[in-house]
């Protein structure tokens, strides 16, 4: 591709920068080859649209003769890179070629847009009255507190649109299928019953990647105004979540967590073996313990969990301590100790 355009393109939690050559996962750099660059920005300036193989040879390869198993090579780097849980984005048309499937939305040259830091996604309030004329009171809280959320700081606290959110009115998705489907690093989740004239709600503030609850809180009211009992209360809910989500406390929630995406995935995975406390599940733990601090040396959540493993491997691994001592006690010139983990990612009974 000779000319790239000035327009960079927004899709899921992603932004395509062409001029740059850049894709960008909530501001962070996604590393891609030259050729699945060329690829991605082929299919994301054409949503929606089958590209045929030849199409892809003419106007990435330039016409030259390449095996369709090159193309084929591109297209799984690009669906590694994008990640499969974050949505569906490249549809395979067997025989003939590739569609670019997720919403695409442009930005012109002349915007500066900034990504906020941190995108928070409000969920349409549950109503668990019997009565349904309430339904009304439920959707005007969402709209209300989406609008009070996006008021803000926009520079840092981005909110998912009220058409989108309503989408998942009555979904049965988990909270975390959500986030990764809109790129949303928190969702807001209420609920509101009357009964007899009082209103009660209740609303609580997830963290998307593991569902961890961040703030939760309870309201009852007798409302002598609908409208201004929406008002206050989006701008209680508004405060708190301000309060939370401050930028000196996102950045401590940044540093607490992994900077890199698979690093995360394969932690979560290596926690949950441990929680097995057998043999197996533990050994299989430290080593995804081990491919995480591979892949993220700073991440402590990753050296935490690789201690306890190692901590309680005597017990739950049928380990002998002075194995596990003799590992930790070794010289730094050892070959196994000559970094904090060993270079062969074996357990330290197995080096």
């Amino acid at each position: 591709m000779a000319e790239l355009p000035q327009t960079a393109y927004e899709f899921g939690p992603f932004r395509l920068v062409p001029g740059e050559r850049r894709l960008l996962r909530r501001g962070e750099s996604v590393r891609l080859a030259p050729k699945a660059f060329d690829t991605l920005l082929l299919l994301v300036r054409n949503p929606d649209r089958l590209i045929d193989k030849d199409e892809f040879l003419s106007q990435v390869w330039g016409g030259r003769f390449v095996e369709e198993v090159t193309l084929a090579h591109s297209i799984s780097e690009l669906r590694k890179a994008l990640g499969e849980g974050n949505g569906p984005f490249i549809e395979t048309v067997a025989k003939r070629g590739y569609r670019f499937v997720a919403p695409v939305r442009s930005l012109g040259a002349a915007q500066e847009i900034t990504r906020p830091q941190v995108l928070l996604a409000v969920l349409p309030f549950e109503n668990l009255s019997s009565d349904a004329d309430r339904e009304y009171l439920a959707d005007g809280l969402t709209e209300e507190l989406i609008a009070v959320l996006g008021q803000i700081d926009p520079e840092h606290l981005g909110t998912v649109g009220r058409t989108s959110m309503m989408a998942y009115k009555g979904t049965r998705k988990s909270l975390s299928d959500i986030g990764r489907e809109l790129g949303a690093s928190f969702l807001i989740e209420s609920s509101i019953r009357t009964e007899k004239g009082r209103v009660r709600i209740t609303s609580r503030l997830v963290r998307a990647t593991d569902q961890v609850q961040i703030w939760s809180a309870s309201w009852d009211s007798e409302p002598s105004s609908v409208l201004s009992f929406q008002r206050e209360l989006s701008t209680i809910i508004g405060e708190q979540v301000r309060l939370r989500l401050s930028p000196e406390r996102l950045d401590a929630l940044a540093r607490r967590q992994a900077h890199n995406a698979e690093a995360y995935d394969v932690y979560l995975r290596g926690r949950w073996l441990w929680n097995h406390f057998t043999p197996a599940t533990t050994r299989q733990a430290v080593e995804c313990f081990v491919r995480t601090t591979d892949l993220d040396p700073d991440y402590a959540l990753a050296w935490a969990g690789l201690t306890d493993a190692y901590a309680s491997s005597p017990i739950h691994a049928d380990v002998q301590p002075t194995a596990v001592w003799e590992w930790h006690a070794r010289p730094r010139t050892a070959p196994c100790a000559s970094t904090p983990i060993c270079p062969r990612r074996r357990p330290p009974w197995a080096c």
